[in-house]
């Protein structure tokens, strides 16, 4: 690494999440369930300092998502992919 001050983020992430297994390592609030699943493929690269500096490009899908929660009057469903974000 170098430029402690301003160091540069540099990373490429491929990869799915099952939501519907978020609850067996993260604690979800009481009422809130969560599933589908979020594939992704973002590259990411700029100063850490400086985040209107910082290129990004990929895209993230999600499939069959819902987002169920008490205190949400309807649940989140649908969600849209998500290109060149």
């Amino acid at each position: 690494m170098s430029n402690f001050a301003n160091p540069i983020i540099s990373a490429k992430i491929n990869g799915s999440v099952n939501l519907g297994e978020v609850k067996d390592f993260y604690p979800l609030e009481a009422g809130t369930e969560v599933s589908g699943k979020l594939t992704s493929s973002i590259t990411i690269d700029g100063p850490a300092m400086t985040p209107t500096a910082i290129k990004a490009s990929g895209s993230m899908e999600f499939q069959d998502v819902t987002l169920k929660s008490a205190s949400a009057a309807a649940p989140l469903q649908h969600l849209p992919r998500f290109d060149d974000v």
